[in-house]
């Protein structure tokens, strides 16, 4: 494997869908290239845009060949095999179990640890989710501050919320 200096713009694409939820090849081709003639420097597949989370392998195979087509060596093509969780700040052992129980083909037990962070996801109609994570962390006792202005505010609605939330999980030994 040729080893590449990762830099530059790399938006995580969008995965366009038909009305019935399918894969819109062709505007996905299109977004290839709009994003190219833009100047971005390489695509990201399945990041938070592209909906990996959501895709199956098959329909994750077809926007990964479509896109590495459309590119054609103009720019790299990287993909989301994994996760870049900010969840995981707070949570970093139930996070990575999700991973590598996965992995492990345990896919059940991979659903219900992600299911036991819902409540904590829940939190972030309180605030922007970076500021959610931060406060969470600084709610746990570690000294990380708070975000910077505008995104350092969580209304005293949110933080009982959190409070609540970290209590019940630090009691499931989740935190």
């Amino acid at each position: 494997m040729k080893a590449v200096e990762i830099k530059g713009i790399i938006p995580p694409i969008i995965t366009p869908m038909n009305e019935d939820e399918s894969i819109n090849v062709a505007e996905l081709r299109a977004q290839v290239n709009r994003q190219i003639e833009g100047g971005v420097h390489a695509i990201f597949c399945f990041g938070t845009n592209g909906e990996g989370y959501i895709l199956n392998g098959k329909e994750k195979e077809l926007v990964l060949r479509t896109v590495i087509e459309e590119c054609n060596g103009r720019v790299p093509v990287y993909a989301g095999t994994g996760g870049i969780a900010g969840c995981a700040n707070v949570y970093p052992h139930t996070m990575a179990s999700i991973y590598d129980l996965f992995m492990e083909g345990r896919i059940e037990e991979a659903k219900a640890a992600n299911a036991s962070i819902a409540s904590f996801r829940a939190c972030f109609k309180y605030g922007n989710p970076n500021t959610i994570v931060k406060t969470a962390v600084a709610m746990l006792g570690y000294n990380v501050g708070k975000c910077r202005a505008p995104f350092n505010q969580v209304p005293e609605e949110g933080i009982k919320a959190l409070e609540k939330v970290l209590k019940e999980n630090a009691e499931k030994g989740m935190c």
